[in-house]
């Protein structure tokens, strides 16, 4: 999945892509709700793309039933329009809103969805 984003080196986090795969949730809330219960009877225990799985199945389903919106916050930080920004930013951001308030999950999302290898 790494490859997936990775376009050259950098620190930067493409949240363009991030946002799809949230919106991806929208409209089905019988998968958020079976996404819901895999969570919560496996503990967030498994391996780093089962685990990154889960985090992005429970923002889905907090997007979906609480109506956040996520864009518009990290767009607030890209003054360029180039769909990225820092890799701090992206965790600041997924931390205000509640999402995320783990730091090594907001890690493994910043792996996921990091241009670079380098999640810094």
């Amino acid at each position: 999945m790494v490859d997936k984003y990775r376009l050259e080196p950098g620190d930067l986090v493409k949240y363009s892509e991030f946002v799809n795969v949230i919106d991806e949730q929208f409209g089905n809330t019988e998968l958020a709700k079976t996404n819901l219960s895999q969570l919560r009877d496996n503990g967030g225990v498994g391996d780093a793309a089962a685990r990154v799985q889960q985090v992005l199945d429970y923002i889905r389903w907090a997007v979906t039933s609480k109506r956040i919106f996520i864009k518009p916050p990290l767009q607030d930080y890209d003054r360029t329009n180039s769909n990225l920004v820092t890799r701090e930013q992206f965790i600041r951001v997924l931390d205000n809103l509640g999402l995320v308030r783990n730091e090594e999950l907001a890690d493994l999302l910043c792996k996921r969805y990091a241009r670079s290898s380098n999640p810094k």
